[in-house]
């Protein structure tokens, strides 16, 4: 609560409270929320990979009155978004397409929460988890997977020929 510009020390629990005239209450969510990101990353090897990102965060409630005071009622796009697509792009340009294709997706998702909490918890926002969605690589890299896992099938369905 904030009457004429002086914001009040402490926070109002949920429930039914009364408010001076002039007073303006600031209604912040404690629940877990969704923060979803599409967006085009360039991975190690130069190539741009398409991801889509969700990223589940809540607000630390002894850091209400901080953020309210330092970033305002929409630290959403002021603070979450741009840490996340930054994390994003950064992480992404460590790893092969392949890698994020196949096995790396759980590393990426591991390490866009680490480091996103390094730079949000001190705000007070909490990341509870990134799931990575989807990623589409250029196509010209999807047909080379593929047509390599179809050779390496063939090489050993002719080992299992030749052992028989």
């Amino acid at each position: 609560i904030d009457l004429f510009g002086h914001v009040q020390t402490a926070t109002i629990p949920a429930g039914v409270h009364f408010k001076t005239l002039f007073a303006n209450s600031h209604i912040f969510s404690l629940k877990t929320q969704l923060f979803d990101v599409s967006q085009d990353a360039p991975t190690s090897e130069g190539l741009m990979v398409e991801l889509d990102v969700s990223v589940l965060f809540r607000v630390n409630p002894t850091d209400v009155i901080n953020i309210y005071t330092t970033v305002g009622t929409n630290y959403r796009d002021i603070l979450v978004k741009p840490e996340v697509t930054s994390t994003i792009r950064g992480l992404t340009s460590r790893f092969t397409a392949k890698t994020l294709y196949s096995a790396g997706r759980e590393e990426m998702s591991e390490g866009i929460v680490k480091e996103l909490n390094e730079k949000l918890s001190k705000r007070g926002i909490i990341i509870e988890q990134a799931l990575l969605r989807k990623v589409v690589l250029p196509s010209l890299v999807t047909t080379a997977i593929e047509e390599k896992l179809k050779a390496e099938q063939e090489a050993q369905k002719m080992e299992f020929v030749l052992a028989k």
